[in-house]
């Protein structure tokens, strides 16, 4: 199961609206942050990339100039430009963000932006998407805001409350191949997905470089923000 093949009105009532204090909390706080610390926010283009239905982008156009939500799933990228067709300041991409720059073209000054770990199931694509991701905001003297879930919390809070009540989504948890130690939590229908420590996601911010730095870290969840502005 491809995490493109989510249904939207599913993924809604059975992801985002899980009835977990600390999870509620951090869909909150990723865009707390973005707001609170995004360098000249209505001056900017935020990218979203894996915009879903469009939670986050409806929220994001409240804050920057201009967003564009990038979605590969056919059938969340329907939902996403229903969703956001009164928002003037939003444009939708359906595409691959392993492409990102051949998709947005050159963009000053982007704040792009993933959120709710969506950086844990981009698997082999991983650090070919990061690439792509810094080539555009690298272009664009502009910053990357990684938002992800913390591997120490995979075990007591991620498997037993959120993937339990994610599980008509995602799937029965395999722990054959759920993997505590790496961060790695799978199911028996193919979903995938990776936790991250503080020193992966320190690894991150080496290959992304960039002139400023932060890691706000908690036992829950951390976010990564990189600049490349002067």
């Amino acid at each position: 199961m491809g995490y493109h093949a989510y249904d939207p009105k599913i993924y809604q009532k059975k992801v985002e609206r899980i009835d977990d204090p600390i999870f509620q909390n951090y869909q909150k706080e990723e865009i707390r942050y973005i707001r609170r610390n995004i360098e000249n926010p209505k001056q900017k283009t935020v990218i979203e990339i894996g915009a879903g239905y469009g939670r986050g982008v409806k929220r994001l156009a409240r804050i920057g100039k201009e967003v564009i939500g990038v979605e590969l799933g056919d059938r969340m990228y329907d939902a996403l430009k229903e969703n956001v067709r009164n928002l003037n300041n939003v444009t939708v991409i359906h595409g691959d963000a392993a492409k990102l720059s051949s998709l947005v073209g050159n963009v000053e000054s982007p704040a792009i932006v993933l959120l709710q770990n969506t950086v844990g199931i981009f698997g082999k694509d991983l650090n070919k998407i990061l690439l792509e991701m810094k080539k555009v905001a690298e272009e664009g003297r502009g910053e990357i805001i990684i938002s992800a879930f913390n591997s120490c919390s995979l075990r007591a809070w991620g498997v037993p409350i959120i993937y339990k009540k994610a599980q008509d989504v995602v799937g029965e948890n395999d722990p054959e191949k759920t993997d505590y130690e790496r961060g790695i939590f799978a199911t028996k229908s193919g979903y995938v997905s990776k936790w991250w420590t503080p020193d992966e996601m320190r690894g991150m911010a080496e290959l992304l470089g960039g002139k400023r730095r932060e890691l706000c870290v908690n036992n829950y969840y951390q976010i990564l923000h990189v600049s490349y502005s002067s």
